[in-house]
């Protein structure tokens, strides 16, 4: 066998390991060898940090897990303040009860923006964002100014923190309103190439109507 035919050896069966140890029989100008692990796609639970983008697909680290975050709106620095925090929406809970979700809204604000710092650059390829069903708290005005005047959802990756407004070229995706897309459990902002940087931002906008008050609500952000 030559050095440039790859050879495979496999397991009776799989097993969950930390560390790989390497033992050559031979080096520096001897026989030896490139090693490389391939591994099974773990069927259970991801684990906290980690999560799946699709159902059937390989667990992924979220960048965002209990990381740094911030909103736009004076209240949510008020000491003491809990009414929908922004850390909620990276603690990793999956609990899609209002108490358990960050709460944008523009009673302060023109533009809610929330964001979450990881840490350092990193390259971004999407966001997945758990969204409030209800949940028998259908009856609240939280609920029908979510429902009836939040118009879209956009996500921004930047080098700079607590900005209100984005650069061109940080955008990742946009979902709106439109076949009701924008209200379903889980929304996927695929970014269309691999964004650099350390902050991640989501933005809401609003429907253009006499009643201007409107809410997002983000029960669970995840990075990838």
């Amino acid at each position: 066998m030559d050095k440039n035919t790859e050879r495979r050896h496999y397991f009776n069966q799989p097993f969950t390991a930390r560390y790989v140890k390497v033992h050559p029989l031979a080096w520096r100008g001897k026989v030896s060898m490139r090693l490389g692990l391939i591994g099974c796609q773990l069927k259970g639970e991801c684990g906290q940090g980690f999560f799946r983008v699709h159902t059937d697909s390989e667990c992924v680290e979220n960048l965002a897990y209990k990381k740094d975050t911030w909103v736009n709106d004076k209240r949510h620095s008020w000491m003491g303040w809990k009414d929908g925090h922004s850390s909620y929406a990276v603690d990793g809970d999956e609990d899609t009860h209002l108490r358990r979700c960050a709460i944008l809204d523009n009673y302060y604000v023109d533009y809610p923006v929330w964001m979450v710092d990881l840490g350092h650059k990193k390259q971004v390829r999407g966001v997945v964002i758990i969204t409030w069903q209800g949940r028998g708290e259908d009856r609240t005005n939280v609920y029908r100014e979510y429902l009836y005047n939040l118009e879209k959802l956009t996500v921004f990756v930047e080098d700079k923190p607590r900005l209100e407004t984005s650069s061109s070229g940080s955008k990742c995706a946009s979902i709106s309103r439109l076949n009701n897309a924008l209200f379903r459990r889980t929304l996927h902002f695929e970014c269309p190439s691999h964004l650099i940087g350390r902050y991640v931002y989501v933005k809401a906008y609003g429907v253009p109507r006499w009643n201007r008050l409107y809410s997002a609500i983000l029960c669970e952000v995840r990075v990838y």
